[in-house]
């Protein structure tokens, strides 16, 4: 086997010309065109991308923009239209501020006369239910209602005169809480004679509070009706 020897100071030393028949330039000659080509390429696909992605975020922003713009004048006009609607309203809740205030001024005032109007119908009931043998030596006004004193010759006398008030209607739960034998008056003789409290519950709810009444008394005492003996 025969061997080669290379000298490499020959080698390194050799004229370029020796190798004319290899050209070592000639392949990237021929691949420059076509790598220019694809640059070019490369480049315009860029562009374009660049330019395709600047409109879209042009129209976006410019959408964005359209619908701010719609927004705030949608609410311009919403605003103006409130600012029209605030005296009106203004007008509806002070008159339904008066309302109220006319509702509780009437409710008060009711609430206030409830006690001389019950009082009045006590006094008219037992104006016309006067009997004989009783008599009335105290009325009271409770926040219950009205309490009676009255003194009759006998019991009888008493349930006849409680009967008849009961059955005016005005006072259907009216009964005798307290029942006891007393001298008469005017007689040296007690036998017979009765004294009974009787309580009158009112016919309607709770009276208002002394306070609101303007009333510092919680009772009220009346002169009563005295019928003859």
């Amino acid at each position: 086997m025969s061997s080669i020897a290379v000298d490499g100071a020959a080698w390194a030393g050799a004229d370029a010309d020796a190798f004319s028949g290899f050209d070592a330039a000639a392949p990237a000659g021929r691949m420059a065109p076509a790598a220019r080509h694809r640059r070019r390429h490369r480049h315009w696909i860029e562009c374009a991308a660049a330019t395709l992605a600047g409109a879209l975020i042009a129209i976006g922003w410019a959408s964005v923009g359209a619908n701010d713009e719609g927004a705030s004048a949608r609410r311009a006009l919403l605003e103006r239209e409130l600012a029209g609607l605030a005296t009106p309203l203004a007008e509806v809740a002070r008159l339904e501020q008066a309302s109220a205030a006319s509702r509780a001024s009437a409710a008060l005032g009711v609430a206030r006369a409830r006690p001389y109007v019950q009082l009045r119908a006590l006094l008219d009931a037992l104006s016309r239910e006067s009997h004989g043998g009783v008599i009335v030596t105290r009325l009271r006004q409770t926040r219950e209602g009205f309490e009676l004193r009255i003194l009759g010759q006998d019991s009888g006398a008493c349930a006849s005169w409680m009967a008849r008030l009961a059955s005016t209607g005005a006072w259907p739960g009216a009964q005798i809480v307290e029942l006891k034998f007393v001298p008469a008056p005017g007689r040296a003789q007690s036998a017979g004679a009765v004294e009974a409290t009787v309580r009158l519950p009112a016919a309607v709810s709770r009276r208002p509070s002394p306070a609101a009444r303007g009333d510092p008394d919680e009772r009220l005492d009346e002169p009563a009706p005295r019928g003859e003996p």
